[in-house]
């Protein structure tokens, strides 16, 4: 089944919804805190703190409490490297959900976040999101003189300076209109773990984006095919704008900010620290899949807040809203139930892995990628037959065994890539040298050193 479908063809557009009578065009990202005359709740240090505070909740180690949570966080769905027990559509409404999930101290910390950080950082992507990924509109927010072009190139460092290249040429190659919609955060987090072409781009920009860009990026560019009719990728596009937030995000508001990657003039705000739900760092060997899913979020809730006519100016400050339930540990926080045949693959695969580590036959100069882990290992590790698509009990779409195994081989290759960065970080490079395997067995890999 393909990743992301072919886009509908564009119908005639619909008023905004946050500003009824008028054109779309009167939507605006522009960042709250850069205007005048604000509330005084906007204003409080509190407010403007972003650092992340210690927030993170475990659930209780009760084996009725465990069970319970098993139950949820399984039918949630997420990828072995999300441990929230939550999952949010487009429109995030939930502030207290979100505030803990991002760790912020406080709810308006959360909104002016929202309001003011992401909108400085990626304000031409959320209005590409906002204009349902409108080609015309992508080609007018690119780079219009060669003066302009002229100063951006210039910064680039070569892998990025060539894939804006590739980006310019893609998109002005672009005819067919387009209507696109958001994508649901849980599933865009997904798509980032199960196509390695997908992966490959956004760890690229990842480790070479110098400074915040406007990134439309389009079908052929992920796939390296030439479709007769490419568009703008929606899946790639928020990912691409979403990790821009984890590499410059700072930890306190200042209105003269210049956000760039080696500026020393800031914190940073991310990577999250560990503590806080899932922290293998899979992303590029920086981010966790935890903090790719937190932007991807951030994006959602800016939107929503923009196009309902939230009012951003209120004298009133954000009101609770839900309860953020914590995570759940994947790893050490193990159901005990009537027996393994009532766990999922999922579950099945987080109670048994220690003992059943999969195999591979990768080294370093061949690094392990999620289709080189074929669904035959998975199936033996699991001691389990290999099956046909079938519907689960949360009556999503049907899910191929192969796919199903995917949660068992991302937990591998989390494990063996923080492990490489380990390695890397202290040195030791004597151990995964020539034809030495770079994978251990997850027992070893879980010993204290």
């Amino acid at each position: 089944m393909p990743r992301q479908p072919k886009p509908k063809p564009d119908k005639a557009p619909k008023p905004a919804r946050a500003s009824k009578g008028t054109e779309t065009a009167a939507i605006s990202f522009d960042p709250i805190l850069r205007q005048d005359n604000l509330p005084e709740w906007r204003l409080d240090p509190e407010a403007t703190d972003y650092s992340v505070a210690n927030t993170a909740i475990t659930t209780p180690n009760e084996p009725a409490a465990i069970t319970r949570d098993a139950a949820k966080w399984r039918a949630l769905g997420h990828v072995t490297g999300v441990q929230v027990l939550h999952e949010w559509e487009t429109t995030p409404k939930m502030i207290s959900e979100l505030a803990g999930y991002n760790g912020f101290r406080t709810h308006a910390a959360l909104v002016n976040f929202t309001d003011t950080i992401v909108c400085d950082i990626i304000p031409a992507g959320l209005m590409l999101g906002y204009h349902k990924f409108d080609i015309e509109r992508a080609k007018s927010m690119l780079p219009q003189t060669n003066t302009d072009l002229s100063n951006v190139m210039s910064q680039l460092p070569e892998e990025m300076s060539a894939l804006y290249n590739e980006l310019r040429t893609c998109v002005s190659a672009l005819s067919e209109k387009q209507t696109n919609t958001m994508i649901k955060p849980a599933d865009l987090v997904k798509s980032y773990c199960t196509d390695n072409q997908l992966k490959s781009m956004i760890d690229k920009i990842v480790a070479f984006l110098p400074f915040p860009m406007f990134l439309p990026i389009t079908h052929n560019m992920v796939t390296k095919r030439k479709y007769e009719e490419d568009f703008i990728d929606v899946t790639a596009t928020i990912l691409a704008h979403a990790i821009q937030i984890l590499l410059f995000a700072p930890t306190e508001w200042n209105r003269d900010i210049v956000y760039k990657r080696d500026s020393d003039q800031y914190t940073r705000r991310y990577p999250t620290p560990p503590g806080h739900g899932g922290d293998c760092r899979t992303v590029a060997g920086i981010f966790s899949l935890e903090d790719l899913h937190r932007p991807v979020l951030l994006v959602c809730l800016t939107d929503y807040r923009r196009s309902v006519g939230s009012n951003l100016t209120s004298k009133r400050g954000p009101q609770a809203r839900g309860k953020f339930l914590g995570y759940f540990d994947v790893l050490t926080q193990k159901p005990t139930l009537n027996g393994e045949t009532d766990l999922s693959a999922m579950q099945l695969a987080t109670t048994r892995l220690l003992d059943n580590p999969l195999s591979a036959a990768n080294t370093v100069d061949q690094p392990i990628h999620t289709e080189d882990l074929a669904a035959k290992e998975a199936a033996e590790a699991l001691k389990t037959p290999q099956r046909t698509a079938r519907k689960d009990s949360n009556n999503r779409a049907g899910i191929a065994f192969d796919d199903r195994s995917l949660d068992l081989q991302s937990l591998y290759i989390e494990c063996v890539s923080v492990r490489h960065t380990f390695r890397r970080h202290d040195g030791d490079t004597a151990n995964i040298a020539g034809n030495q395997p770079l994978y251990e067995t997850l027992d070893n890999m879980t010993k204290e050193e």
